[in-house]
């Protein structure tokens, strides 16, 4: 009887360590066949491109909270369209300052040097053409301000008038301006939707943002 209960305590014992060797062996495989290589590249890709990672909901339905984006450096052709890496400029009036924000933007680009880009009745206008779009989210009003006043802005050289794609919740060129040239770091390549996804999983929690952030710091 002493040897039965013996054997199934040994049994039991034995079982542990093989279940606590495997999951040391799982570890090591995570690690070794994922979590290293796709550290190199995120490493590699750091190195050759600029790299954004969304914040809050500026750009959402295109960009969310939490997604990684790819930057081309080379800015020398933006078009209308482009989504931008950029550090805005913000002018304090009372005090005749200029400074740059400490942190870069996202954001897509309206209106091109020399057009007139114009906001009326929840739409944008460039040199006086209603401008078609199908990738943005609410509607476009003025400083935010919801009536039927509009103004026009002359778009200068070398610079660029940009906006949010979810329209009634960004920080763009209707609050800080337009944007210089020299400013943009890189034109988009590239987004890979993490953030949506864990958005998707977690409703109330941005996991998505929180994690990929800490993974590029």
């Amino acid at each position: 009887m002493e040897n039965s209960e013996r054997n199934i305590e040994d049994t039991a014992k034995l079982k542990r360590k093989v279940n606590i060797f495997y999951n040391i062996l799982y570890a090591l495989y995570v690690i070794i066949v994922i979590l290293i290589p796709f550290s190199i590249i995120m490493f590699t890709i750091r190195v050759l491109f600029p790299i954004g990672v969304g914040r809050f909901c500026s750009m959402e339905p295109t960009i969310y909270s939490g997604d990684i984006s790819i930057y081309d450096n080379n800015v020398d052709n933006l078009q209308r369209g482009d989504i931008i890496l950029f550090k805005a400029t913000y002018y304090l009036v009372d005090f005749d300052i200029e400074y740059d924000s400490d942190e870069f933007y996202t954001k897509r680009i309206i209106g091109l040097p020399g057009e007139t880009v114009e906001i009326k009745d929840g739409k944008v206008y460039i040199d006086s053409i209603l401008l078609e779009e199908d990738y943005t989210k609410g509607i476009t009003f003025l400083e935010f301000s919801f009536d039927d006043d509009y103004d026009k802005v002359i778009v200068p050289e070398n610079e660029y008038y940009v906006l949010g794609d979810n329209r009634e919740d960004s920080n763009d060129s209707r609050n800080f301006g337009t944007v210089l040239k020299e400013k943009i770091k890189g034109k988009m390549l590239v987004n890979f939707p993490v953030g949506k996804f864990f958005k998707s999983l977690f409703k109330k929690i941005d996991w998505g943002a929180l994690w990929i952030k800490q993974l590029l710091k």
